[in-house]
Order: C-alpha cells, then sequence, then structure tokens
C-alpha cells in the first residue's frame, strides 16, 4: 500500500518546538492544548503576516533544528516501511526542504521513498493541494493531522487517519476519516 504521511504533528513535534520558542521570544506561557486551531496568530495575537515572520526566524533557530520526534512514530514508521510504501507528503515550504531532509535522515533514515512539499503559506514560488499530490502519487492512504486538509484528501477519494490535536476537533467526522490517537493504533489500523 501507498500510504501519505504528514510531517508536522504527525512525525514531528513541530507545536511544542514552534511553543517553546514564541514562550521565549515574547515572555509568554502558551501550551498545546491553547491551539484550538492552527492558525497560531489568532491565538497568540498579532496577524497572519507577523506570524509567518515569526515562522521564518523560527526556521533559523535551534528550537527548529531540534524538534523531537512524536511519541511512538520512530517505531511505528520502521513498522509499517517493512510492508508499504511510505511517502512524506508536507505542507511546508521548498524553501525549507534541506533542513527538513537533513531532520528526517536524522530521525527516519531510509524510511520513505519520496518527500513532496506541498509549500504552503509561502512568499516564495507555487503551492499545491495535498489531494493533488495524493494523486500524483497514486495514494491510498494518508495519515493527517490537520482536518481542512484530511477534508481536502478525501475529496480525492482517499481514506485518512487523523492523528488526534486540539486543533482538528470536530463532533463527526466524514466518512473516510477515522481519529487515530496513537501510533501504535495508526500501526494497528493499518496491519
Amino acid at each position: 500500500m501507498k500510504i501519505g504521511i504528514d510531517l508536522d504533528e504527525v512525525l514531528a513535534d513541530f507545536t511544542s518546538a514552534i511553543i517553546k520558542f514564541h514562550n521565549k521570544t515574547f515572555n509568554t506561557s502558551f501550551q498545546k492544548d491553547h491551539l484550538c486551531i492552527y492558525e497560531f496568530w489568532k491565538i497568540w495575537g498579532g496577524t497572519e503576516k507577523g506570524m509567518a515572520r515569526e515562522i521564518d526566524e523560527f526556521y533559523k533557530s535551534h528550537y527548529f533544528e531540534n524538534i523531537k520526534p512524536i511519541p511512538g512514530s520512530k517505531i511505528g514508521v520502521n513498522v509499517l516501511s517493512k510492508k508499504h510504501d511510505l511517502k512524506i507528503i508536507t505542507a511546508r515550504q521548498n524553501y525549507i526542504a534541506d533542513k527538513t531532509k537533513k531532520w528526517l535522515n536524522n530521525h527516519f533514515a531510509n524510511k520513505f521513498s519520496e518527500i513532496h512539499f506541498a509549500n504552503h503559506y509561502s512568499p516564495i514560488g507555487k503551492s499545491i493541494k495535498k489531494s493533488e499530490i495524493c494523486l500524483k502519487l497514486d495514494i491510498d492512504l494518508v495519515i493527517e493531522d490537520s482536518l481542512e486538509y484530511a477534508k481536502d484528501c478525501i475529496s480525492v477519494g482517499k481514506n485518512v487517519l487523523l492523528f488526534d490535536c486540539p486543533w482538528n476537533q470536530s463532533e463527526k467526522l466524514p466518512k473516510n476519516i477515522k481519529r487515530v490517537y496513537s501510533w501504535k493504533e495508526i500501526v494497528e489500523s493499518i496491519g
């Protein structure tokens, strides 16, 4: 099976790292459960452009370089990579591709056959929908944390495992999206 796996919040604990960066930079005390939406500026205050500048500074920091893997992701990816073709499909921007590949090589060396950048929120270059990448790669299953991206992927007939996060809560999930709470559950769901 071809599995498209998101990077941030599925493999990489991006949010915990950027919260630490934000709290240190602005002397705040936010925690992950404060982020009921992934548009951080709406929680922290400021503007989308200001947040883009902050994220750019975050990308240059040791906080970004030292992002920790999501608990259980290394074991889960190792198990899945033995039976399935794993591909990264991330919203990350093209201009941090080298840093992203370095991080993946440090934590998930030789586990993914390809990495695709959707280049969302980038001031440089064109972005692409995750659903378009899934169609191009003939992905069978997507593992994602964003309900918006999950809905985009099911709109083109893909099944999605939605990794539970504070920003993706919904009373009822659409058909073809299944909420999962851990990498152990992901592995058990896929087999």
